[in-house]
């Protein structure tokens, strides 16, 4: 399974190929790259991601919402 980075709204969404799933959104462009070269290398899981991976929780450290 690979995955892409795309820009969207001066966010940089990290995609899943396959099922076109975005598993990440990042502010900026370096650590989308870095999360994305990171799952094209194996950090993943093998094959689809789960929906439920990716939904939004609360960072209860910062006090916000956060997506994963």
């Amino acid at each position: 399974m690979g995955y892409r980075v795309n820009e969207k709204k001066n966010l940089f969404e990290i995609i899943e190929k396959g099922s076109e799933l975005v598993v990440a959104t990042r502010k900026e462009k370096d650590e989308a790259v870095k999360l994305c070269r990171s799952l094209n290398l194996g950090s993943g899981f093998d094959g689809f991601t789960p929906p439920f991976f990716t939904l939004k929780y609360p960072d209860h450290a910062k006090g916000n919402a956060a997506q994963t």
